[in-house]
């Protein structure tokens, strides 16, 4: 419908949807089929913003995949073409995603580092859900480098945010690593209890 109106924009949000759909069922080949289209039409229409988002997810599939380097290539070009700071949420999403590469990399200063500027956009942006994510990304990393304490602090705050927003999906995540740190902590009766609840949130 949107190509037969002549609706760049819309053609462009239509493949990137697409694109997000099989990413989330794990069809990583349809999702990049997608997002390539995606990425070319921007590019012929010379649209730097729905270009930056397409290269995020591309990156982000990318990062799924394992090729991590690749991924930050994708996100270092994505950060690049932003054609305007005030798209705040974009920017904080793809930082956020740098981040992620470097823990994935055990690079725990510089995914710190990464995650923490995204926290610092989303949060004088008001971007709650942006931050949500960030407060668990930071958790991971404290985890990591064996700051239990520090990292429990920063689950509550992620899944205080996670239950404001009713995420259940990013609830149910953030529950496990929550409940991984109880049983760490000799806590199983709370682990357990955590575990069902991401289990409850999973199915919703």
């Amino acid at each position: 419908a949107f190509s037969a109106l002549g609706d760049g924009p819309g053609v462009m949000r239509s493949l990137t949807a697409l694109g997000m759909a099989y990413q989330d069922m794990g069809r990583y080949e349809r999702a990049m089929d997608y997002y390539t289209r995606s990425l070319e039409e921007s590019r012929k229409g010379g649209d730097r913003l729905r270009e930056a988002v397409t290269l995020t997810k591309i990156g982000e599939v990318c990062l799924e995949l394992g090729e991590i380097k690749e991924s930050i290539d994708y996100f270092l070009r994505a950060y690049e073409t932003v054609p305007d700071d005030d798209e705040s949420e974009l920017i904080a999403n793809v930082l956020l995603d740098i981040g992620s590469a470097f823990h994935r990399m055990e690079n725990w200063p510089l995914a710190r580092e990464f995650t923490e500027k995204a926290m610092d956009i989303a949060r004088s942006s008001g971007n709650i859900h942006v931050e949500g994510r960030c407060w668990h990304l930071l958790g991971l990393i404290s985890l990591a480098t064996d700051r239990l304490g520090l990292a429990e602090d920063q689950y509550l705050k992620a899944l205080a945010i996670c239950e404001r927003l009713k995420s259940e999906r990013d609830r149910a995540a953030v529950l496990l690593d929550l409940g991984a740190i109880n049983v760490t902590n000799g806590d199983v009766d709370l682990a357990l209890s955590r575990f069902r609840t991401a289990l409850a949130s999973a199915e919703a």
